[in-house]
């Protein structure tokens, strides 16, 4: 079971970094990302520990 779980947090880093570099190669400074339910709060985390990345869900958005 904890090796389904490091790749399951693998595969939401990996997601996270594919987002970041490829955000970074097409020089857009902002980035909507929809995951689902069992994505969101691993990326969420993920993103907020990257320089530079700032998050807001979309309840925060007025």
């Amino acid at each position: 079971m904890l090796s389904k779980i490091h790749w399951w947090l693998m595969r939401n880093e990996g997601m996270c970094n594919n987002v970041l570099n490829r955000s970074k190669e097409k020089g857009v400074k902002r980035v909507v990302v929809m995951a689902g339910a069992n994505h969101r709060k691993y990326m969420q985390d993920i993103f907020e520990k990257m320089p530079g990345v700032i998050v807001r869900n979309i309840n925060e958005v007025k």
